[in-house]
């Protein structure tokens, strides 16, 4: 069955209604104050969200920002918008790496997807969890000009190509096996990107791009001809030549004041390896000075609107979040690894309201707690409650259905096959339902 026949089953009701007039006159008002949301649970949750995104998609004409507060709720929501036919795509958070140690870009490839297809408007929804969402990440203009598309029939000689992709971040390898690697063989240029699930061929005639294709990294055999390929840089965080040498006037800072035999070690092989000019592994502790003035996921969205999936245990999350970096900041900032004024790697938690405040947000919470004293545009109660696991027990369901007719409910009961459905209908048709 198609999830949105489902989820459109609260439409049905008369509060949803209201709160889509609501959404709209909130949206369209200079203040934006946001709206409250309780007294949804189960099915009925899943219901609200997704056809409340999409009404909100449309709305805003720009994607819609959901804040959850666990990285497994954000994979289930994500799930949840995908089925019921909301193009939504998850915004995952990033381990930042401290130390010089190999570590997999995977993460920061999906992430920079989303962030390029929210620039583009490509998405109707991104989910991510409030820590998620206020690290710090690659700013939007820098994106866009370490961004490329690359079509069959375009000028690009292919030594420039390789020049571009070391660049981005791409390791230059003989043979390309995985993602953020690339090689050249004359006028063959072979490349794993993050935007595809195989690495890409491209051939040229001359200067010219004659044909690209997917391959088989393990066979290494071309396979399917592909048209155009969009680029991203391999890393998040991409030291530029300007970033570089803010790197290693800090490093030099850092080395003219420790004691510590260890960090002094330490910080002398990150300088050996920012004078080098080679990739820095550990380029994450001067993340502040690579990317100045503290960009995050919020800036990647104008005029918008946010749900905000349980207020607080979305800040409490944030809050452990910020624990965690500060007791990291601490021991670095002891040791004489890092330079306190440069420090900072995420929103503070009032940073966060603020952003939530620029926008028109949606605070839905099971109960009526949760957005404080805050002036709301609109409170929407609803009335569902979770329903019980039934089993076998087919008189206390049909007690239940007794139940809700004579309220005056209607009941729609959705069933894993049809041979479980005809089996109820027998049931139900021998109890005069």
């Amino acid at each position: 069955m198609n999830m949105q026949k489902i989820t459109r089953l609260i439409r049905c009701d008369s509060e949803f209604s209201d709160f889509l007039d609501c959404l709209g006159s909130a949206f369209d008002s200079e203040d934006q104050l946001p709206i409250a949301v309780n007294g949804l649970t189960g099915g009925a949750e899943s219901a609200f969200i997704a056809e409340a995104v999409r009404e909100a998609r449309g709305i805003s004409s720009s994607p819609v920002l959901v804040i959850v507060e666990t990285e497994a709720e954000r994979q289930r929501v994500t799930d949840l918008l995908s089925s019921a036919g909301v193009k939504a795509v998850g915004y995952k958070k990033r381990d930042l790496v401290f130390y010089n140690i190999r570590a997999s870009h995977d993460v920061d490839r999906e992430r920079l997807s989303v962030l390029s297809m929210l620039m583009k408007g490509d998405c109707d929804a991104v989910v991510s969890t409030a820590s998620a969402a206020c690290s710090f990440t690659i700013p939007k203009s820098e994106l866009a000009r370490l961004s490329l598309h690359i079509r069959i029939g375009d000028l690009l000689p292919p030594e420039e190509l390789s020049e571009l992709l070391v660049t981005l971040g791409f390791a230059r390898v003989d043979t390309v096996e995985s993602r953020g690697q690339f090689s050249r063989r004359g006028g063959i240029v072979d490349f794993f990107g993050g935007e595809s699930e195989s690495p890409v061929r491209i051939e040229f005639f001359g200067d010219e791009i004659d044909r690209m294709s997917y391959f088989d990294p393990l066979s290494q055999r071309s396979e399917s001809v592909c048209e155009e390929v969009k680029l991203l840089p391999a890393a998040e965080v991409m030291v530029s030549p300007a970033a570089r040498e803010r790197m290693l006037a800090s490093c030099q800072r850092l080395l003219s004041t420790v004691n510590d035999e260890t960090a002094r070690t330490r910080l002398e092989r990150e300088r050996a390896v920012l004078q080098s000019d080679i990739s820095s592994d550990f380029r994450d502790k001067y993340l502040p000075l690579i990317y100045q003035g503290g960009f995050s996921l919020f800036d990647y969205f104008e005029k918008n609107i946010c749900f905000v999936l349980g207020t607080n245990n979305c800040l409490e999350e944030l809050k452990k979040y910020t624990e965690y970096i500060k007791n990291e900041n601490e021991s670095l900032q002891k040791e004489g690894l890092i330079e306190e004024k440069y420090s900072k790697f995420h929103l503070t938690e009032e940073e966060y309201r603020g952003k939530l405040s620029s926008c028109l947000t949606v605070h839905i919470n099971s109960f009526s707690g949760g957005v404080g004293a805050m002036k709301l545009s609109g409170l929407f109660g609803f009335r569902s409650r979770p329903t019980v696991s039934y089993g076998d027990n087919i008189a206390m369901l049909i007690e239940d259905l007794y139940g809700f007719r004579k309220a005056g409910y209607r009941t729609v009961l959705l069933c894993e096959n049809r041979a479980s459905a005809e089996s109820l209908c027998e049931d139900f048709a021998a109890h005069g339902i």
